[in-house]
């Protein structure tokens, strides 16, 4: 068989198949999610769901991918994916059983699913630059703490390395412009959102 009779998706499929299944190490290394997080509130859903995976040396990063819903009784309904990276430059050893990060700097871009939604908007219908922001995409700073807990403190045979609790303070550019151009009237905490959560280290 030559390249010239591999139909295009069968190509595709050719490659993505090496990719994942062709060398075991590396689909272990980099496609395995090595943490699970479920997160109450905090600008990403009344409940949300992530994955993720650990970045530089000891953990000091890591960047998760995730989902959030907001049933129809809390203002939504709305879907809601986002993508989160958080620096982690202090690890404080708490004797055998734990970890506390206390200080966890990070960035997430949230986008709501709908045709309510867009990322920009129309021309035929605003005149070009009158809206900036977009009704779709939502970049925010966040700053969270999380103490991990050593499960196999308690359970001998578990295959999860920690179980963390977190809070993460955050805040949106919309947030953060409406609160400079009328902080007169707009409190400070008026632009920060709380966001309790709790994840699993494999």
């Amino acid at each position: 068989m030559s390249l010239s009779t591999i139909r295009p998706k069968s190509f595709i499929v050719i490659i993505l198949t090496t990719f994942c299944y062709g060398n075991n190490l590396l689909a272990q290394k980099f496609l395995i999610p090595k943490n699970v997080t479920i997160q109450y509130a905090g600008s990403i859903g009344f409940i949300s769901g992530d994955f993720g995976y650990n970045l530089f040396k000891k953990e000091r990063g890591t960047m998760d991918f995730g989902y959030g819903f907001v049933p129809a009784s809390k203002g939504g309904p709305l879907n809601i994916l986002n993508v989160k990276f958080s620096y982690k430059p202090f690890n404080i050893k708490l004797k055998e059983w734990g970890n506390l990060l206390p200080v966890n700097p990070g960035f997430f871009i949230s986008y709501h699913l709908g045709s309510n939604y867009h990322i920009g908007w129309n021309d035929d219908q605003y005149p070009k630059g009158y809206y900036w922001w977009s009704t779709a995409l939502r970049p925010n700073i966040s700053l969270s703490s999380e103490l991990k807990i050593k499960p196999n403190i308690i359970f001998t045979k578990s295959r999860m390395r920690y179980i963390s609790i977190y809070t993460e303070v955050s805040t949106n550019e919309l947030y953060f412009i409406s609160f400079v151009q009328n902080h007169d009237e707009f409190p400070f905490t008026n632009i920060l959102k709380l966001g309790i959560g709790t994840k699993l280290y494999f």
